[in-house]
């Protein structure tokens, strides 16, 4: 109750984006560590394809994003004083 819109917004974005963001950062480091295990294994393939762990890493944010952006659009368009009135 008293929120604006762009502050729900904040919130909402804000909240999921932090344990995606901690989840990349994770997953980069991760594959950094497991590249040597990996290099033994693949042949004639470059382990540190610095394009590839970008890119995937770019869609996973735009997707964590987008899934983020959705339901806080739609909780910011509700007005509160009906919704609390039905419950």
């Amino acid at each position: 109750m008293g929120a604006t819109r762009g502050d729900l917004m904040k919130l909402v974005v804000g909240g999921g984006s932090v344990p995606v963001l901690t989840g990349l950062v994770a997953g980069f480091l991760g594959a950094l560590g497991v590249a040597r295990f990996l290099q033994s294994m693949l042949f004639a393939t470059s382990v540190m394809d610095a394009l590839t762990l970008f890119s995937v890493s770019a869609l996973f944010l735009c997707v964590a994003l987008a899934a983020c952006l959705l339901p806080a659009w739609r909780a910011a368009r509700v007005d509160p004083m009906p919704a609390l009135r039905q419950e």
